[in-house]
């Protein structure tokens, strides 16, 4: 059997084994394509989605009683009381045009009873996004009968700028709007339900459709029935789609210039977070130090505040929320302290750890979140049994200050220390000059200080055997600065996806059994004597390069080579005579399309392969 035979059905194979890891959660519901129309496509805004390219667009269907997807999808009887005899039942399309960088949006709504004009009781789309860069902040998109009186009027768009050259849209209604009566009061004369048409300038909120990207989004149809006239049957919902109000945006629309129409199913999108396996070292002690050797290969990211050219650096839907906040301004209006949090994470069995190392010269004991040194944790329960009402998973806020006596104090939301899901220790950093950092002394310039966490998913909502689970998170740092002259005293807060619980997005993140703590900036894990072992590479998807790491048993030859999805050698990255002990190669692949590639190692103890994605 030659190699490229044999590599076909090991990917067989490990497509198989990938589904079957996959299936300790449910396939993902917070993000649809835009799939992009043909370049000669005439599109009219008429609110009528007669153009034959909406036959293909992607969906979502949004029906009352029926949950649409974590992590916050819902629905709700607003007034009234029982299940609406009409519920709403509307399938909302997704299509762009890359060429004139749009966004279009259709919705078909199913109502027989359709109109306002009163808040909580009136028809309509209430949805929000949000921008990027100097665009940063929520805009809304709306289109409801909230304000518009008398029978067969129907609303404008409205929200944020609703002008032609930024947002736009339009409605039309199969029945007539603001009454459910004949010519005669007493017979009801059902609607049958309406469309919409929205489109939305993409750069108008500075996203870039050169090339694949995200946009936040989420949707929420308003459904009130049987008021005009109100004939005692009158009922008010609403039914949403991964976010109630404008802060909670969970969901997600991709682009793509080549997810067309025409081009088949869409790829699924890579999540914002791998969280590797540290099964590979020993437990850490959560004592605060990070002094534990898998600390040193964890990967992390950095929260600063005011630091724009950062916030780009992480995953893309972070880059429209995670921001800062100036809590306490000092008098001068000049912030000295240029405090950084490194926050470093991994998994191991069923626990989540989360080490946070922090540089700050001034050191501050409050029980104040506008003036304490802090971190938060913001994380989403996975207990269907703690749903609310709404059928919106439970999200919990650990916030970690620092104490007087330099320990750790649980700040906020203790639901996860009273659940023993927890466990977290805080540890001073020693100065430059010698000594611990002081807590509190404005006179001092101090170092910093770092802390541990491991939280227990079993006791957080997760089955035993964490690995390949979703979890959702995010993270704060609060800087507190005391001077000697109070007046030079400030706080910041600054969040990495969102600040609080209930808010989004947060970063999805998947516990990866197969993606160990690995080498980062070319240093290498502990090697293990006797070990014959090819790690998965990091990071994972990746782009344009990655670190592939393996470690060799026994002095002699090694071959690592990367191959295409049809079998074909993209990249020799080693070919020759190895020491004992562990290697690290890197695959650069700028020139290379998106997609599948294999890796393969070939020694005398053996052959191993391994598989990575390339996303551009």
């Amino acid at each position: 059997m030659n190699f490229r035979h044999t590599l076909m059905v090991l990917a067989a194979v490990m497509l198989v084994a990938g589904t079957i890891a996959a299936q300790p959660f449910s396939p993902r519901t917070d993000y649809v394509w835009a799939r992009a129309i043909p370049g000669a496509t005439t599109m009219t805004l008429d609110g009528k989605l007669n153009e034959a390219v909406w036959a293909a667009a992607d969906s979502i269907v949004l029906e009352y009683g029926t949950y649409a997807g974590d992590p916050g999808s819902g629905y709700l009887t607003t007034l009234g009381s029982g299940t609406p005899t009409d519920p709403t039942n509307a399938v909302i399309k997704f299509l762009s045009d890359p060429v004139n960088k749009r966004l279009y949006i259709g919705v078909s709504a199913k109502d027989s009873s359709i109109g306002g004009p009163d808040w909580e009781n009136s028809d309509g789309f209430f949805a929000s996004t949000a921008g990027r860069g100097r665009y940063i902040g929520y805009k809304e998109i709306l289109m409801w009968w909230l304000g518009v009186s008398g029978p067969g009027n129907n609303p404008p768009a409205t929200g944020w700028l609703p002008v032609p050259d930024v947002f736009n849209g339009a409605v039309t209604v199969q029945g007539v709007a603001g009454s459910d009566t004949g010519a005669t009061a007493a017979i009801f004369v059902p609607d049958t339900g309406y469309v919409m048409e929205f489109v939305l300038e993409l750069d108008s909120i500075g996203v870039n459709f050169a090339a694949a990207d995200v946009l936040p989004l989420r949707i929420n149809i308003w459904d009130g029935d049987f008021n005009w006239p109100n004939k005692g049957s009158s009922a008010y919902s609403r039914t949403w789609w991964q976010g109630e109000w404008t802060g909670r945006l969970h969901g997600r629309v991709y682009f793509d210039p080549t997810v067309t129409t025409t081009s088949g199913a869409p790829p699924v999108p890579p999540m914002d977070v791998t969280v590797p396996n540290g099964a590979n070292f020993p437990n850490a002690v959560i004592d605060g130090s990070l002094a534990d050797s898998v600390w040193k290969y964890a990967p992390s990211f950095k929260i600063k505040y005011g630091d724009s050219a950062l916030v780009q650096t992480y995953p893309p839907m972070g880059r429209f929320h995670s921001q800062g906040y100036v809590a306490q301004t000092p008098t001068s209006g000049i912030m000295n302290d240029t405090a950084v949090c490194a926050v470093k994470y991994f998994f191991k069995g069923d626990s989540l750890y989360f080490g946070f190392d922090i540089s700050d010269r001034k050191l501050v004991s409050s029980t104040n979140d506008d003036r304490m040194d802090a971190v938060r944790i913001i994380f989403w329960d996975g207990a269907d049994s703690l749903r609310d009402a709404q059928g919106r998973l439970k999200s919990y806020r650990l916030t970690i200050r620092l104490d007087s006596l330099a320990t750790a104090k649980a700040a906020s939301d203790t639901i996860l220390v009273t659940r023993g899901a927890e466990t977290f220790a805080v540890q001073l950093k020693n100065k430059t000059g010698g000594g611990l950092s002081t807590i509190n002394d404005p006179g001092d310039t101090d170092a910093g200080y770092s802390v541990e966490v491991k939280l227990d998913l079993t006791k957080l909502g997760y089955a035993a055997g964490a690995a390949n689970k979703v979890v959702y998170f995010s993270a704060n740092f609060n800087n507190g600065n005391t001077y000697t002259t109070a007046t030079d005293d400030f706080t910041t807060r600054t969040w990495w996806f969102h600040e609080w619980e209930g808010d989004g997005p947060s970063a999805m993140a998947v516990l990866s059994a197969s993606n160990l703590v690995t080498s980062v900036e070319g240093e290498t894990p502990a090697y293990v004597p006797g070990e014959f072992r090819l790690y998965a590479n990091y990071p994972n998807p990746f782009n344009p390069t990655t670190s592939i790491s393996y470690t060799l048993a026994t002095p002699g030859y090694a071959r690592l080579a990367v191959y295409s999805l049809l079998g074909a050698q993209v990249a020799l990255l080693a070919d020759g005579l190895q020491s004992a002990g562990t290697h690290t190669a890197v695959f650069n692949a700028a020139g290379l399309t998106s997609g599948v590639y294999y890796y393969r190692l070939t020694t005398a103890d053996g052959i191993r392969i391994g598989k990575m994605n390339l996303v551009k």
